[in-house]
């Protein structure tokens, strides 16, 4: 009689806890991804910002300010913030607009000087 209670009493645990772990529902955060500027100088800057269609050419926009590292500047942007397609851009560099010397497709401005292209699927 104890075997036949404790079988059951095994039986359900076992059938709880399974039903526990299929019922579960897991979230996957999925994975980002990122478009990063780089820009290297041995200049003394006082500020760099990335501007472009994206930002609506926005100068000084706090989130496309660039950071420091090791005399390198560098700004690492959630591809969901920049536009699917062709995407242009130039540095800001202590107000003066600078194309990318390291960019691989570049295009006229339409108003003098050019700036840098670069495509997101």
């Amino acid at each position: 009689m104890k075997t036949k209670i404790l079988a059951k009493i095994f039986i359900f645990i076992i059938i709880f806890s399974n039903f526990y772990y299929c019922s579960k529902s897991v979230v996957k955060k999925p994975k980002q991804k990122y478009y990063v500027f780089y820009y290297r100088t041995t200049k003394i800057i006082k500020s760099i910002y990335v501007a472009g269609n994206f930002n609506s050419w926005q100068t000084n926009n706090f989130a496309f300010r660039m950071k420091q590292k090791n005399g390198e500047y560098y700004l690492k942007v959630n591809q969901k913030s920049l536009k699917k397609g062709k995407n242009l851009y130039v540095f800001v560099i202590d107000g003066e607009w600078i194309l990318d010397p390291k960019a691989k497709k570049t295009e006229n401005r339409g108003i003098g000087g050019k700036v840098g292209v670069f495509y997101i699927n």
